[in-house]
């Protein structure tokens, strides 16, 4: 199999060193070629990606300058791939944070394959083995969601963080790349939307591919203990929840009702404290 991995990183780069030699040596049998999308990193990433590059010839390496974030980063790449004309079996998305076990991206393509070509999207736990990060499934009709763990791997998933997703290239051809309206937020979940628009079938892995922590909300717009209007100027930059954004996902996922009744709830939240 010939898969692409796609990711964005910056300024991290003993995770990001980790997580690729962790993928490249855990799945054998799986021709990985990764796009990294090097968004302006100062320390040792770029000298990490082109060390593994020269002894594996399976990197390319995309430069920002710190300004796309996490979304327009995986913009980039995924432009960048549609643009090679380079097909392969597989897209893989990941985050390069994701601690991966061995033969993760073997079992997914397993799971894929045992579910006619669907989506998985690799399920992760923390430190304690608590699941984290996977599917989302939306309440029908609402903007409330459930996040999909390991037990639940039959149940057809909306979306998805895409901390690590499998997706068959036919999937990935049909959509267009990860919307470049968002900075940093909501351009994951907006990418599984496209792809469950299309026709993609998603679903969460039924097993765990590797750990992932959860972001922590201190020092974020979520942060109940910071003061209102550090948490409104929080929410307001790139890796917040920029009202554009927030709209721009609500409309084009939900439609103008949602947008109407949700559009300002994050602002009412850091009025009330919540």
């Amino acid at each position: 199999m010939y898969i692409h991995v796609i990711f964005t990183c910056h300024n991290r780069a003993e995770k990001t060193k980790n997580c690729v030699l962790s993928l490249i040596e855990g799945n054998p049998s799986v021709d990985l070629h990764f796009i990294a999308v090097n968004d302006g990193s100062t320390d040792e990433t770029g000298r990490c990606l082109s060390e593994i590059d020269g002894t594996y010839h399976c990197v390319t390496e995309l430069k920002g300058d710190g300004t796309l974030y996490y979304s327009k980063g995986m913009h980039k790449g995924m432009q960048w791939l549609n643009a090679s004309q380079d097909k392969s079996d597989y897209v893989l998305l990941i985050n390069d944070d994701v601690e991966f076990a061995p033969h993760a991206v073997e079992k997914l393509i397993d799971e894929s394959i045992r579910k006619n070509n669907a989506v998985i999207v690799g399920a992760t736990h923390d430190d304690d083995g608590n699941f984290t990060y996977g599917g989302v499934r939306y309440k029908k009709g609402t903007i409330d969601y459930s996040m999909m763990s390991c037990g639940q791997s039959d149940e057809l998933c909306n979306t998805f963080n895409a901390n690590c997703v499998l997706i068959p290239w036919c999937c990935y051809a049909s959509v267009e790349p990860m919307d470049n309206r968002y900075a940093h937020a909501a351009g994951d979940f907006d990418y599984g939307f496209s792809l469950s628009r299309a026709g993609a079938p998603i679903y969460t892995s039924s097993f765990y591919v590797g750990r992932c922590n959860r972001n922590s909300t201190q020092g974020t717009w979520s942060d109940k203990s910071l003061p209102r209007l550090e948490r409104l100027r929080k929410k307001e930059s790139p890796k917040g929840l920029p009202l554009g954004s927030w709209l721009h996902f609500l409309h084009k996922n939900f439609g103008m009702k949602q947008v109407i009744l949700h559009g300002f709830t994050p602002y009412v939240k850091i009025l009330l404290g919540l």
